[in-house]
């Protein structure tokens, strides 16, 4: 939630500030590189939501089928910006922003989730 909070606002701003400074072509370059950066975060963390409910093999069967799924997609983005006349300063400048801002957010939750390393009540004591 927070991800897709921050890089709405990541989109709004950079397409505001590339279209004042380089016109509209930038503004909705720098848009469509928030919006790839957004495809490739929020999937994951679809995929992780989905897999949570299946065992850890079938966790790990799904977050790597997606991670299939987003290089070919991403390959295909990038092919296709290649041909375009987009202006690709704009788009490339908010890709990678926009994957530094998904990437913190990440990192922050990750750090801060209260996992427990045991599972209460599971081990009985010895003696």
């Amino acid at each position: 939630m927070m991800t897709s909070i921050a890089l709405g606002l990541l989109a709004l701003i950079s397409g505001v500030v590339a279209w004042v400074i380089a016109g509209s072509g930038a503004g909705l370059a720098a848009i469509a590189g928030v919006g790839v950066a957004a495809f490739v975060s929020v999937s994951t963390q679809v995929a992780v939501l989905v897999g949570a409910r299946f065992s850890p093999t079938a966790l790990a069967g799904i977050v790597f089928g997606s991670f299939l799924v987003k290089v070919v997609v991403l390959l295909l983005i990038l092919w296709a910006v290649s041909r375009s006349e987009m202006p690709r300063a704009a788009f490339v400048l908010t890709l990678v922003l926009g994957a530094a801002v998904a990437l913190t957010i990440d990192t922050i939750v990750v750090v801060r989730a209260r996992v427990p390393h045991v599972t209460p009540g599971r081990w009985k004591e010895a003696g």
